[in-house]
C-alpha cells in the first residue's frame, strides 16, 4: 500500500534546512547524514574506506582481493583514480601508502594524511 505521510496518518519527517546542518534533523536522519559522512555506499554494497590525502578526498574500495582508488567529489560522485593501490597493502597501512604516493602535495596547512572511517 503506498501513498504520502498524510494519508497514512504519520506526521511527516521534518526537513533539512542544510545537509550540513542538524539542526532540523531527527536522531535517525542525524545518524545517517554522519554514517554517510564515513561511508560513500557502492552499487555493489562494498564500503568506500575514506581519507583525507592533504586536502584530497581519495576513496578505497576492496575488490577482487586488492584495491580500487577513487577521487571523491563533494556531491558524493567520484571518478576513478590514475593511481594503483598494489593488491598486498595491508587495509591499516593504505594511509601511510597514500601519504607517500602524494607527499609533493603536502603544504604546511595540509600535511597529514586522516581516514575519515
Amino acid at each position: 500500500m503506498r501513498g504520502s505521510a498524510r494519508t497514512l496518518g504519520v506526521a511527516p519527517a521534518p526537513r533539512l534546512l542544510c545537509p550540513r546542518s542538524f539542526a532540523r534533523c531527527t536522531p535517525i536522519v542525524e545518524a545517517a547524514l554522519l554514517l554517510r559522512s564515513i561511508f560513500v555506499s557502492t552499487s555493489e554494497g562494498c564500503l568506500v574506506i575514506r581519507f583525507n590525502v592533504f586536502g584530497k578526498l581519495i576513496g578505497v574500495e576492496p575488490r577482487d582481493g586488492g584495491w580500487k582508488p577513487y577521487f571523491l567529489g563533494n556531491e558524493g560522485k567520484r571518478r576513478d583514480a590514475e593511481f594503483i593501490i598494489p593488491d598486498d597493502i595491508p587495509e591499516d597501512e593504505l594511509g601511510h601508502y597514500l601519504a607517500v604516493l602524494f607527499h609533493e602535495s603536502a603544504t604546511p596547512e595540509r600535511n597529514e594524511v586522516k581516514k575519515l572511517s
